[in-house]
C-alpha cells in the first residue's frame, strides 16, 4: 500500500494531476528472470555515550513535534515553542495556533492538514485543507485543484481495495504530494520542484521514495512478490535494477531523504519491523528492529545520517552502516526529539526526576 498518509487518512504548486501510468509499460518486456533478493540483517548497534548539553526548559513538560523532518516545534502545556536566532526555546506565536499536527521542515515548508466533517442530504463525509506556514507566523490555506481551500477528495476504491481518492503525503524533498493509493497521478502542492515522475517500471505500482535530488525509487507488485527498483527511464534498466522483497505483504511508513541519492524507510511484513534503506555504495538493505515499542520518529542529519526514536531506545546510523544506541541524558524518561533547521543538531526532551529537561548533542557523533 502507499504510505500512511500525515494527517487525516493522514501535499504541490496546483496544476493538472500527472498521469504516471502513461508511458510507464513499455511494448516489450525484457525478462527479469530470478531476481536477486534484498538481504535482511537484525540490526545490531553498539553503545555510545553521547555528550548532552543542557538547555533552558520551559516549566512545563515539552513535548516536540515528531513529524517534522528538520526544526524544534513543540508544546508544553497550552503554550507552543521554538528555538529562536539564539539558540534557545521561547514561545511561539502563529496565527491560528496549531490545531493539527505539523509536518514538513520549519519554518520554510512546514504544513497542518485541517480536517472537518461535513452533512448533506443524511450523508456525512470529511473535507481536507491544507494549510502552509508563510513568514513564519501565518498559517495559510493552499489552493489545490480546482479547490480553494476545503476539499472533498473521494471515497472510491479499485479492484485491489486501494482508494482512488487523493490524499496529502509530506514530500521528503519540497512541498505537499497529493496522490492516491492506486497512484494513478502525483500533484505537488506549493513546493519548488516538478511533479514526480513514477518512470519505466513492472508490475502494479505500490508505493514511492523521493531522493534528496528529486530521483524517485519505487515498490512494486508483480508475480506475488513485492520488489523495488531505483529509478529507471528504459526497460533494460529495470531488468537490471528490481530487487525482490522477502517475506509477504509489505507495507511503509515514515520516511527520509538522506543526502542526494540514499533513502530510508520504515516497513512491515510478516508482523516483523525493519528500516528499508537505498545507499548509492551498497543498494537496498533491510535492518530488522528488536520487539519494541513501534518508532515515534525519524530523522536524517545533514551529512546523511539516521536517526531514529522508539520508546525510550535512540539509536543513530552512520553513512557507513553502523548503528549506535545513544544514551538518554542522565536520568531521563519520557524522551521526544526533534533536529534542528540545519540538521546538525539533536534536541532531546523529557521528565529528568520530575522536572522537565531539555538537551542537545550533534547530530553526527
Amino acid at each position: 500500500m502507499a504510505s500512511a498518509p500525515v494527517t487525516p487518512p493522514a501535499a504541490k504548486t496546483p496544476s493538472v494531476p500527472v498521469p504516471v501510468s502513461d508511458a510507464v509499460t513499455p511494448a516489450v518486456e525484457p525478462a527479469i528472470g530470478t531476481l536477486p533478493e534484498v538481504a535482511i540483517e537484525a540490526l545490531s548497534a553498539s553503545p555510545y555515550a553521547a555528550t548532552w548539553a543542557p538547555k533552558t526548559a520551559p516549566a512545563e513538560a515539552i513535548t516536540f513535534e515528531p513529524l517534522l523532518y528538520a526544526g524544534v516545534v513543540g508544546k508544553a502545556g497550552s503554550a507552543w515553542y521554538h528555538v529562536d536566532a539564539t539558540g534557545e526555546l521561547v514561545t511561539l506565536t502563529t496565527d491560528p495556533a496549531p490545531n493539527a499536527k505539523i509536518v514538513g521542515f520549519w519554518p520554510g515548508d512546514a504544513w497542518m492538514v485541517q480536517t472537518r466533517t461535513r452533512e448533506e442530504d443524511d450523508f456525512e463525509y470529511n473535507e481536507e485543507r491544507l494549510m502552509k506556514l508563510r513568514a513564519g507566523n501565518r498559517w495559510v490555506p493552499q489552493k489545490y485543484g480546482m479547490n480553494e481551500q476545503w476539499f472533498h477528495s473521494g471515497t472510491g476504491v479499485d479492484e485491489f481495495g486501494r482508494g482512488e481518492y487523493d490524499e496529502a503525503h509530506m514530500s521528503t524533498r519540497s512541498g505537499m504530494l497529493m496522490y492516491p493509493d492506486t497512484l494513478t497521478s502525483i500533484t505537488r502542492v506549493a513546493g519548488k520542484h516538478d511533479d514526480p515522475m513514477l518512470g519505466e517500471h513492472r508490475g502494479r505500482l505500490v508505493d514511492f521514495f523521493e531522493t534528496g535530488d528529486g530521483k524517485i525509487y519505487l515498490v512494486t507488485y508483480e508475480g506475488g512478490a513485492y520488489n523495488v527498483q531505483t529509478q529507471c527511464d528504459e526497460p533494460e534498466c529495470v531488468a537490471t535494477s528490481t530487487k525482490k522483497l522477502p517475506l509477504g505483504d509489505w507495507s511503509f511508513g515514515r520516511r527520509v531523504a538522506r543526502g542526494k541519492r540514499s533513502i530510508s524507510a520504515l516497513a512491515s511484513a510478516a508482523e516483523r519491523r525493519f528500516v528499508l534503506h537505498f545507499d548509492k555504495t551498497r543498494d537496498w538493505s533491510l535492518d530488522e528492529l528488536p520487539a519494541e515499542p513501534l518508532p515515534s520518529g525519524m530523522w536524517n542529519s545533514d551529512e546523511g545520517g539516521l536517526w531514529i526514536l522508539s520508546g525510550e531506545q535512540l539509536r543513530w546510523r552512520d553513512t557507513d552502516d553502523v548503528w549506535r544506541e545513544v544514551a538518554l541524558p542522565a536520568g531521563m524518561t519520557k524522551p521526544s526529539v526533534a533536529l534542528s533547521g540545519d540538521r546538525k543538531q539533536v534536541w532531546i526532551a523529557g521528565d529528568v526526576g520530575g522536572t522537565p529537561g531539555v538537551f542537545t548533542t550533534p547530530a553526527q557523533l
